[in-house]
């Protein structure tokens, strides 16, 4: 609803007395368009420690309240020498895995050979990151909340399930692969200005890679699944050259 703007008016009207002529008003405000984009670290390390099942438990914790709120999500995984797009940015789908604006068949399947660890480059595509993801988004701490956790198991079993993993750690190549889509997907006009982008890097932060901070984010965090016995404490470090923040993957995002 239109409000007046009443500075305006009066200043229109100066002496006169007030007339529908002399109304001005004030531009709607939209409201912010927070978009969250996820880069999933789907390298060896992360399949080997069981780091990859539990940033996909993770993921399907944080989705529900993410779905509840509008935002629009995206998912770009990095490993093995390359980064995927499996979907967004957009609203997250149902319980069923199905969303108007994505097309689900986007989503790698386990016998899509373009997706991460399924090419003989990048191991095994079946090894922790892929079994246990299932049982890691149902004990993502919800509750027996029937609905929600129908639609958690969907989401997960859908999109996060068929994630494959193993390589190396292509962390430059993964934020290049984001960020274009993050641009290719901007909307244009007023609703522009109003967008609140969000970066979630999900990693165990063991790469030599220390590309530049991206910018163009309000709010860049770093959520640390570094599960061995001796911690490089990578993730730290990228944050602290990020100027960036880095929490553990028992932490709330908000």
């Amino acid at each position: 609803m239109r409000q007046i703007d009443w500075l305006s008016t009066l200043l229109e009207k100066k002496r006169a007395p007030l007339g529908r002529r002399h109304l001005r008003w004030r531009e709607p405000r939209l409201p912010a368009l927070r978009r969250c984009f996820f880069l999933l670290d789907c390298s060896a390390s992360m399949v080997g420690s069981g780091a990859l099942a539990q940033a996909k438990g993770w993921l399907t914790g944080v989705s529900p309240s993410l779905r509840h709120a509008g935002a629009h999500v995206a998912l770009v995984s990095f490993g093995g020498g390359r980064a995927e797009v499996h979907f967004g940015p957009g609203p997250l789908p149902d319980h069923r895995g199905r969303n108007r604006e994505i097309a689900p068949e986007r989503a790698p399947g386990p016998g899509r050979k373009d997706a991460p660890g399924n090419g003989p480059s990048n191991g095994p595509s079946n090894g922790p990151g892929n079994g246990p993801g299932r049982a890691s988004g149902r004990a993502s701490g919800h509750g027996p909340d029937d609905g929600r956790q129908e639609w958690d198991n969907g989401w997960n079993a859908h999109w996060l399930e068929p994630i494959g993993g193993g390589g190396g750690t292509p962390l430059a190549l993964g934020l290049a692969t984001l960020v274009r889509l993050r641009d290719a997907r901007r909307p244009s006009g007023r609703r522009n200005a109003c967008m609140h982008d969000i970066l979630v890097v999900l990693s165990d932060g063991r790469t030599a890679e220390r590309p530049p901070a991206p910018k163009g984010f309000a709010r860049i965090v770093l959520v640390d699944f570094e599960t061995r016995r001796i911690a490089l404490n990578g993730c730290a470090a990228l944050a602290a050259q990020w100027g960036a923040e880095c929490m553990s993957s028992g932490k709330s995002l908000w």
